[in-house]
């Protein structure tokens, strides 16, 4: 998710995928994800190397570190706290 400053131009932008994301589009494919909901989850918290997050719809605690691109977000969220005021993760 990319939060524009302009929709004439591309060229400004701020990476929002690692502070929300859409699991819908994710397949469970394998043990470790049976326990993945179909949401929509809102960052709360960097704790010890893992990134938390609350569901819109989902209540219980979901740990989304086997979704396919977690480690990918991951990195998304360092170098955003980075370009944002140099936050040690």
């Amino acid at each position: 998710m990319l939060l524009l400053k302009s929709i004439k131009s591309f060229d400004d932008y701020l990476n929002l995928s690692p502070l929300i994301i859409d699991t819908n589009s994710e397949t469970i494919d394998a043990k470790e994800k049976f326990d993945l909901r179909k949401d929509i989850f809102m960052y709360t918290k960097y704790r010890t190397g893992h990134l938390m997050y609350l569901g819109t719809e989902v209540t219980e605690k979901c740990d989304l570190r086997s979704l396919s691109n977690y480690e990918t977000l991951l990195e998304e969220y360092r170098e955003l706290m980075s370009a944002i005021g140099g936050v040690e993760v």
